[in-house]
């Protein structure tokens, strides 16, 4: 699923933008550690809620986490 791929590359790169681990992205969005995991691995997807969290937390829009827009990826500070 193209969209899934897409969620997944914007919530590395809101991580590696705002200096976060897992761990801590997790923490900010109220979820558990391995919930975040398996956002990023494509295996589950936030439910509408945690979506709104997402946008709140990260200052990003639905569109633009869902499509990776007007993000700037930094994948070297990506961590775990």
């Amino acid at each position: 699923m193209e969209i899934q791929k897409h969620f997944k590359v914007t919530l590395r790169g809101l991580r590696a933008t705002y200096g976060l681990s897992q761990k801590e992205a997790a923490e900010a969005i109220g979820v558990g550690l391995e919930t975040w995991r398996n956002y990023e691995r494509g295996i589950t997807s936030p439910d509408e809620k945690k979506l709104r969290v997402i946008e709140k937390v990260f200052n990003i829009s639905y569109d633009d986490i869902i499509f990776c827009r007007q993000l700037r990826l930094n994948r070297n500070k990506v961590t775990e």
